[in-house]
């Protein structure tokens, strides 16, 4: 299934991009545990956390962050900034739908002119307008030619609609999971939380 991929490769596209800020916060909290590294280095450390993640690391003391647990802080921030990521390319794959949905659209724009010109083609011919001066012969095989041409623009048309349907559905699953995934790297932005 389409969307189903596209999940897939906004999941393994989101890891990647999140790898970096991710490795360098678990960096910064290795350097703030470090009793090796010189206490400045570690308060450096301290105050960058601080500062770049507020929400997981401003409410505890300078104290909590050198000495204590923070399993559940550097978990909880990992999994905000994979989420973050995913939003991220989620709004891509989004707004690469909604061009194909307007591509499609168009075209179906396009098709349903063309299948109204060959319904009145079709009208036409029986009522007798169009084709005076042919023999019977001529007329029966323009007559299934301009069946023909109706049956293929409403084929087309109807193609077109399937298209549209599949690429909303699509891109209605892959909001929801966007937003569900906004709603998880929310406390990136926010100034504390708990956790």
């Amino acid at each position: 299934d389409a969307t189903a991929k596209a999940l897939q490769d906004v999941s393994n596209e989101a890891v990647k991009n999140a790898g970096a800020e991710i490795a360098s916060m678990k960096a910064l909290v290795s350097v703030a545990q470090d009793e090796t590294a010189t206490r400045k280095e570690r308060l450096v450390a301290v105050q960058q956390l601080q500062k770049e993640y507020p929400a997981y690391f401003g409410n505890l003391t300078k104290e909590q962050i050198l000495t204590g647990d923070l399993t559940k802080a550097t978990q909880a921030l990992t999994k905000a900034i994979i989420a973050r990521a995913e939003a991220s390319a989620l709004s891509d794959k989004i707004g690469e739908i909604a061009s194909k949905l307007l591509d499609a659209r168009i075209k179906r724009e396009k098709a349903i002119l063309d299948l109204q010109k060959a319904q009145q083609a079709v009208k036409n011919k029986e009522q007798g307008n169009n084709f005076s001066g042919v023999g019977v012969n001529t007329q029966g095989v323009l007559q299934s030619a301009l069946i023909g041409d109706l049956a293929n623009k409403t084929k087309a048309v109807k193609e077109l609609n399937q298209e549209i349907y599949d690429l909303k559905l699509e891109q209605n699953k892959l909001a929801e999971k966007y937003n569900k995934n906004i709603s998880d790297s929310i406390p990136l932005e926010e100034k504390a939380a708990k956790i």
